[in-house]
């Protein structure tokens, strides 16, 4: 499980992490992809200052908060906040959650991404959408 984060920040860090999975293309495919970011989906404690305090450790410790479209209302007209900000440093990815409901779905997800070997890049983004956000996939 690699955390990638400054010495003193980490444990810091480690401590508000309820779970961390690897998960994305490296994982659910067979072969795995090889020429694409480390994915990790991560569930904190849900609070806001757990959020915030998590947020600073990883700025600190040289991520960018990749998550433009994530965690804020308004990526498409009445659409309801997301529970995820997502961070990246390097070719490492972090999906960070608070909402168990969101991690579960995920998870489930990446199984059955992993079961079905969704090669194709648009299956697997398919798949997400509608069982993370119950997104319609046939229109």
């Amino acid at each position: 499980m690699a955390i990638f984060l400054n010495k003193d920040n980490s444990e810091k860090v480690k401590n508000h992490f309820l779970r961390m999975e690897q998960v994305g293309s490296t994982v659910t495919c067979n072969p795995p992809v090889t020429d694409t970011d480390t994915d990790f989906l991560i569930l904190i404690k849900d609070s806001s200052i757990v959020v915030s305090k998590v947020h600073g450790k990883l700025i600190n410790s040289g991520w960018t908060h990749s998550g433009v479209g994530y965690g804020i209302a308004g990526e498409e007209p009445g659409e309801v906040a997301k529970p995820i900000q997502t961070y990246r440093k390097g070719r490492i990815n972090y999906i960070i959650t608070w909402d168990v409901n969101y991690f579960d779905k995920f998870m489930d997800a990446t199984h059955l991404a992993k079961q079905f070997n969704l090669l194709q890049k648009r299956d697997r983004v398919a798949l997400f959408e509608y069982i993370t956000w119950n997104k319609k996939v046939w229109a």
